[in-house]
């Protein structure tokens, strides 16, 4: 269900406060399991680290492996750190009001595409408007 409001002499279409309330849930929710995610990461990080500590220098193999590990681990925990950004910010549109609006079209965002991208500020159009001027400007 959309809520029309209108804005002195501008009307535009948004999600009700319940539908809001919903996506806040969902938020809440990706928000807990992406910070667990990110404390568990940097735990392993930290034991990598300390094992990496303890043997460096006995086998060059196995330094090199232990290395990539923790940066395959430490690229995780940038996506996930992004993530948390992402829903923060999705957390501050949704105290605004303006959760579920294309940054391109300004029109809703579809509820099935917020509900499995809840972070997401494009509609589908929309990123398909920002792709082609991206190719445009390549030209």
């Amino acid at each position: 269900m959309n809520t029309t409001v209108t804005n002195q002499s501008e009307t535009s279409v948004r999600y009700s406060d319940a539908e809001l309330e919903e996506f806040r849930e969902l938020i809440q929710k990706n928000y807990k399991e992406a910070k667990e995610g990110l404390e568990a990461l940097r735990a392993q990080i930290r034991d990598y680290s300390a094992r990496a500590a303890d043997d460096f220098g006995s086998d060059y193999g196995d330094d090199s492996n232990v290395n990539n590990d923790i940066e395959m681990l430490s690229d995780l925990a940038v996506r996930k750190r992004n993530f948390l950004r992402d829903l923060e910010y999705a957390m501050t549109r949704i105290n605004n009001k303006s959760y579920g609006k294309c940054a391109v079209t300004g029109k809703l965002i579809p509820k099935a595409r917020l509900l499995a991208v809840p972070t997401t500020t494009k509609s589908v159009e929309g990123k398909a408007i920002m792709a082609g001027e991206t190719k445009a400007g390549l030209n």
